[in-house]
């Protein structure tokens, strides 16, 4: 739970900067990447924390798991939102 709080304030902060420094032209990154990342996020924590609790891991192995996943999932979005973009 601790987890999916930290990584969607992190995602909520991103998206706030963004909105700040471009409020004319946000919506090309938000509205891309804010949907499917708030999604892998929450279908990330829930897997996670109920494999954790399943395998009777330690709850300090959940976010050293998640957040690299997180941030993989965040650059391969990235990455085939611009390609896409750049082809069409």
């Amino acid at each position: 739970m601790g987890t999916a709080a930290g990584v969607l304030a992190a995602l909520a902060l991103a998206f706030g900067a963004v909105r700040c420094a471009r409020p004319d032209d946000h919506e090309r990154f938000t509205r891309r990447l804010g949907k499917p990342l708030f999604a892998a996020t929450v279908i990330a924590s829930a897997l996670g924390g109920s494999l954790a609790l399943w395998w009777e891991l330690p709850w300090w192995t959940v976010p050293p798991t998640l957040v690299p996943l997180l941030a993989y999932v965040t650059w391969q979005l990235h990455r085939n939102r611009r390609a896409d973009a750049e082809a069409g």
